[in-house]
């Protein structure tokens, strides 16, 4: 589903990837596991085409990417790619639904649809009767959710995530370490996860670990 080959990258002075090459198989859950500052984000990041390699290649459903083609990127990200942060990223004058839609309404969907599906999603990650509230009338775990169901509106191929149970409390962490459980049987995706969390690491079917911008 995913293979990067070589990728380098550096900030100023410091080299924060030295040539990471790693490959992921359709429906594969694996976590990205290592100490901090170790790259695993930036990885990530470069995964989901939200950054550039120095160097390097990247191959996303069979598709070797062309890192010029800028337009081509964007449409690849928003249609095949769901992403999850630590930090929900909603955004703050918008319902959940409208939230959950935004990927949908980017890439030119039917709203009629959109509206069905982003009302499944919130269902069936169980936030019936939330979808008119606005971030700031959820809770934290309510937030991730939605932001889960925001990555799923596209039906991508590809789930990152990015220390996606980072900012909750224990009990939330567990009910998104289950859902993420759940979405890998439902929608046999591809799930990436970058996390510091063993319990979610260990529910990967692979780990990898990073240690100073390579994999270990």
């Amino acid at each position: 589903m995913i293979k990067v080959s070589g990728i380098r990258k550096t900030y100023g002075n410091i080299q924060v990837l030295k040539g990471v090459d790693v490959e992921v198989q359709p429906a594969e859950v694996v976590a990205i596991v290592g100490a901090s500052g170790a790259g695993k984000s930036t990885l990530l990041h470069i995964m989901g085409l939200l950054d550039k390699p120095d160097s390097g290649t990247l191959t996303i459903d069979g598709k070797n990417l062309d890192w010029n083609k800028n337009t081509e990127l964007s449409s690849i990200r928003n249609k095949k790619i769901g992403f999850v942060f630590q930090f929900h990223n909603l955004l703050p004058e918008f319902t959940a639904l409208e939230n959950v839609m935004m990927p949908g309404l980017i890439a030119g969907r039917n709203v009629n649809d959109l509206q069905k599906d982003g009302m499944e999603l919130l269902k069936r990650l169980g936030l019936s009767g939330r979808e008119s509230h606005k971030p700031s009338e959820l809770s934290g775990g309510e937030q991730q959710r939605t932001a889960v169901a925001r990555a799923l509106i596209n039906k991508p191929l590809l789930l990152l995530a990015d220390e996606p149970s980072g900012n909750l409390d224990s009990k939330n962490a567990k009910e998104l370490h289950e859902l993420f459980l759940q979405l890998r049987a439902e929608f046999k995706q591809t799930l990436i996860i970058v996390t510091h969390n063993q319990e979610l690491a260990s529910m990967a079917n692979r780990q990898i670990v990073m240690a100073d911008g390579m994999i270990q």
